[in-house]
């Protein structure tokens, strides 16, 4: 049997450049950059004879509204897949160059061209396979470890125009960030402040839309949260589609998941998307905006919209997994990038349908939990009772649980029901400050008999998540910490 011909494209170095940026602006630009040179090729292939309908995955159409929704958000992702047909890919060479010209040419930085030929790593490859998708996987893979070589790192316009420290460049770096985005037409970018002549900062992002009296009086407005998902076992899904017509539309409801997402970002929880691309998400959000929506209720929305848009395809295993690091504003942003990618791909994606969160304090102090996507809900509803009414804030009542939780531990861990669990609570949380208080003698045992039996939530620590780990008091002191320090007050 003959199978068809194409041509997949791959585009780098991504991780490398984002991992440059120090600021969200320059992070922005460095991710921008790349999709737009995904855009650009595509651009170029149809204006060199490629149709639309033959560029099977990402999505691309000269047409489609969705693409050009002039708010900065990158929807296209690293890797090109088209038909063959006549394009002979020793040809390529002129599409990269002239693909590269136009995406320097919006930014600003055509004169740096011979730069970024070298910087960018553009390889393209010809193959054949039934399901293109599938059969470019592993040749791109091998394609990706190659690195691009600069001759000299003398001046990387990239760090000049974006990250630089030097003096010269601190007063207009932002400055000149906002007029590439006025000449490139993007009039509803993510990073633009309220009055739509400044750049967000990390601190204006973690502060989300509460008053500045409210930002000085609690810790978490000071904190912001990297944010990365990724889609699960979407090759089962993937691997069933029979024809190039298939993947097209199936990258035609990834395309709009990736819009959908970044409207969640950004419209509900006052977040800036850095890339939505494919199944994937960076984005930068406050870890609680001004209508006390928090972090946990962002990625339960982008559960719920995951879930929408992909229903059509009956497969359980589908799913969503989150790598998510939240720090203090001046924790260096490179650092985030980092720590959330090591929590979604070597943490989160390993069990998948997950969620691994870590809370690095300014202080020191740290909190990492791995959470089941389907015991979500119950930690939602638990740090809604306690923040929003159970115990209004006392925080003695939280030192003294977590306290008698570490003192009694053995007694508490070897509980058996829900009913043996009550008793015991009620036995040892017997002081003034727990009498007739529900937290500790109705909400806290329930929810800790949940995490025995039913809740797969476990703590992260130093060797990783405790998976295997029966010390549910642990779990359960680490849930305590992460939500007292939504209702701590102060600086830091």
């Amino acid at each position: 049997m003959c199978r068809d011909k194409y041509i997949a494209v791959t585009i780098g170095p991504i991780f490398d450049t984002i991992n440059l940026a120090s600021s969200p602006s320059a992070l922005w630009a460095a991710s921008y950059m790349f999709s737009m040179l995904s855009k650009n090729i595509c651009i170029v292939l149809t204006e060199k004879g490629i149709k639309e309908n033959d560029i099977v995955s990402p999505y691309f159409s000269n047409s489609d509204p969705r693409l050009d929704s002039n708010d900065g958000v990158g929807l296209f992702h690293d890797r090109i897949i088209f038909k063959k047909n006549d394009f002979d890919v020793n040809n390529f060479g002129d599409v990269k160059k002239a693909a590269i010209q136009k995406t320097l040419n919006q930014f600003g930085l055509e004169e740096h061209f011979d730069y970024f030929e070298q910087y960018f790593l553009i390889s393209a490859i010809e193959f054949e396979a039934d399901n293109p998708i599938m059969g470019s996987g592993k040749i791109l893979d091998c394609l990706e470890l190659s690195k691009p070589f600069v001759m000299s790192e003398e001046n990387n316009p990239l760090l000049t125009l974006y990250t630089s420290d030097d003096e010269k460049y601190k007063i207009s770096r932002n400055s000149n960030i906002v007029n590439r985005i006025k000449n490139m037409g993007i009039e509803k970018w993510q990073l633009y402040n309220s009055s739509h002549d400044g750049v967000r900062d990390l601190k204006s992002i973690a502060g989300g839309t509460v008053l500045k009296k409210q930002r000085k009086k609690f810790k978490k407005y000071k904190y912001y949260a990297v944010v990365r998902s990724d889609g699960d076992n979407m090759s089962s899904i993937i691997s069933t589609l029979k024809s190039d017509k298939e993947i097209r539309e199936f990258s035609g409801i990834c395309l709009d998941y990736c819009s959908e997402i970044s409207g969640v970002v950004h419209n509900e929880f006052n977040g800036v998307t850095i890339y939505s691309g494919g199944d994937d998400l960076l984005a930068l959000l406050p870890i609680e905006n001004g209508d006390s929506k928090t972090i946990f209720d962002f990625v339960s929305r982008a559960n719920e919209v995951f879930n929408k848009r992909f229903s059509g395809f009956q497969y359980k295993n589908v799913s969503l997994s989150f790598g998510i690091f939240v720090s203090y504003y001046k924790y260096p942003l490179y650092e985030a990038l980092e720590k959330s990618a090591y929590l979604l791909l070597d943490v989160a994606k390993k069990q998948k349908n997950s969620i691994a969160i870590h809370f690095q304090k300014h202080a020191g102090q740290s909190e990492g939990l791995l959470i089941s996507n389907n015991s979500l809900d119950g930690l939602i509803q638990f740090h809604n009772k306690i923040v929003k009414g159970i115990i209004g804030g006392e925080e003695e009542i939280f030192l003294s649980a977590m306290h008698k939780l570490n003192l009694f531990k053995t007694i508490f861990n070897s509980t058996e029901d829900l009913k043996e669990t009550e008793i015991i609570f009620n036995n040892i949380f017997d002081s003034y400050v727990h009498e007739g208080n529900s937290f500790v003698k109705s909400e806290m045992p329930k929810f800790f008999s949940m995490l025995k039996t039913q809740f797969e939530i476990f703590p992260i620590t130093e060797k990783g998540a405790e998976l295997n780990s029966e010390d549910y008091v642990l779990t359960m002191s680490c849930v305590l910490r992460i939500i007292k320090f939504f209702i701590e007050e102060g600086e830091q």
